[in-house]
């Protein structure tokens, strides 16, 4: 008898749970798969987060406190990393559990940005960016749940000595995939009147949601190797792997650290790249000037950063690419109306491949260390206490820029607004927590290089 072809479906199957070794044969198809679902992943999240999100919630009458506080209670959802992590080291099943994470946060998302419009469109301000603060900070946990198996799953397929430049390779990708969408998005929102706006970011973001949604699916089919079977304490020891681990605690430390000194001023730069540098004039510019420079930036050195990582070791790197990215909030700084498009584009070609080496070596640095079988715990502690500073600056920064709003200052015939004060105090932190690097000692790998 024949077997009955199953439908399709959204959901997994029970064949979806199984494991499945990955052998030589199958690994050039698997990073292939790897590329093209990131390129699809990190379309989605340029189309409904960063510059069109920022316009469409200004639009919708989101308060400069409110992007402060979803800023915060995004990073404070990392917290359920922590679960996340134990049940993928005590269960297994990494993939099912991201998968399902992933699924939830790209539906509330979509409900979010209907809510909002629907509200927004009945003239209901109030209520339009209540829904949109609400249900987009509900989707931040099941975003922040995902990461750790989803690390942990990459770690199990790609081999160690190859890892930079894969990732290097695959984040070149990214941004050329997200270029092709994002560009032809901007040149239709500036099209449209001023009125047709709000309606042509609920395309765009429906447009991104259903990229999104074809991420998830054909992720279904990248197999999952079985992990490692160790025996697995309870939840505190577990906890407390990382945070004992020598090794490990100068990274914790650097990172909890770097995301406050970081939080403080991006959680709120866009907002001030939109409206006070008038970015909204054009969306087009904006677009190649905030998303276009730094992906091809990225696009330009992530393959030959991620060679020197996979060469000279993640230390090396880590100076360097922090060091370019401490020095952002100067160009900020000292950009105005007039000058935005010169100092923004340096800090954006810049950024964008010292951001892309900094986060590729840092991921080395973060799942090469555990041994395999504590690893989701090791990504989910980075992520939590990180992204725990990281809200704390973001609530600092929002908090600042409400309790200052309106004011401004002179200085030798300059005006400057609370703005800048945020990010030269953000510029001055950076700089200071950047010194933490040096005495950062090289993981094990690198030494074996």
């Amino acid at each position: 008898m024949h077997q009955k072809k199953r439908r399709f479906s959204l959901f997994p199957w029970r064949d979806d749970f199984r494991y499945q070794e990955v052998t030589p044969e199958k690994l050039p198809w698997i990073m292939r798969r790897h590329i093209i679902t990131g390129a699809m992943g990190s379309t989605y999240g340029n189309l409904t987060t960063g510059m069109f999100l920022v316009a469409f919630g200004d639009s919708i009458g989101v308060t400069i406190f409110q992007w402060g506080v979803l800023g915060a209670i995004s990073s404070f959802a990392i917290t359920v990393q922590i679960f996340s992590a134990y049940a993928a080291a005590r269960h297994g099943y990494r993939r099912v559990i991201w998968y399902f994470s992933e699924m939830t946060n790209r539906i509330l998302r979509g409900a979010g940005f209907a809510a909002a419009f629907i509200f927004f469109g009945w003239g209901e301000r109030p209520e339009a960016a209540f829904a949109f603060v609400f249900l987009l900070s509900l989707a931040s946990f099941f975003a922040a749940a995902a990461a750790p198996p989803w690390f942990s799953w990459l770690t199990d397929i790609i081999p160690e000595q190859v890892h930079g430049r894969f990732m290097g390779r695959r984040d070149a990708w990214l941004a050329l995939g997200t270029l092709s969408f994002v560009i032809p998005a901007s040149i239709m929102l500036d099209t449209v009147s001023e009125e047709g706006k709000v309606r042509t970011l609920i395309l765009i973001f429906a447009i991104g949601l259903l990229l999104g949604m074809m991420d998830l699916i054909l992720h279904r089919h990248i197999p999952e190797p079985p992990m490692e079977s160790h025996p697995i304490g309870s939840l505190w020891e577990h906890i407390l792997e990382p945070l004992r681990d020598r090794q490990f605690q100068p990274w914790l430390i650097f990172s909890t650290l770097w995301n406050f000194t970081v939080l403080l001023s991006a959680s709120v730069c866009t907002v001030f790249f939109v409206e006070d540098l008038h970015i909204r004039d054009s969306f087009l510019i904006g677009s190649i000037v905030l998303i276009a420079l730094p992906l091809a930036s990225t696009m330009l050195t992530s393959a030959r950063m991620g060679a020197l990582i996979d060469r000279l070791g993640v230390k090396p790197v880590l100076i360097l690419s922090h060091f370019i990215w401490a020095i952002l909030p100067a160009f900020w700084i000292v950009a105005t109306p007039s000058t935005a498009l010169f100092w923004l584009g340096v800090c954006f070609a810049l950024g964008g491949g010292g951001a892309a080496a900094a986060v590729n070596a840092g991921i080395k640095m973060m799942t090469r260390i555990p041994p395999p079988e504590h690893r989701t715990m090791y990504i989910a502690m980075t992520g939590c206490l990180s992204n725990l500073s990281g809200g704390l600056g973001a609530l600092a920064g929002g908090w600042f820029l409400s309790a200052y709003e309106g004011h401004h200052w002179v200085v030798w015939g300059e005006e400057f607004i609370p703005f800048h004060l945020l990010f030269a105090v953000s510029l001055l932190l950076r700089l200071l927590v950047w010194i933490l690097l040096f005495p950062l000692k090289p993981p094990h790998f690198d030494q074996d290089k």
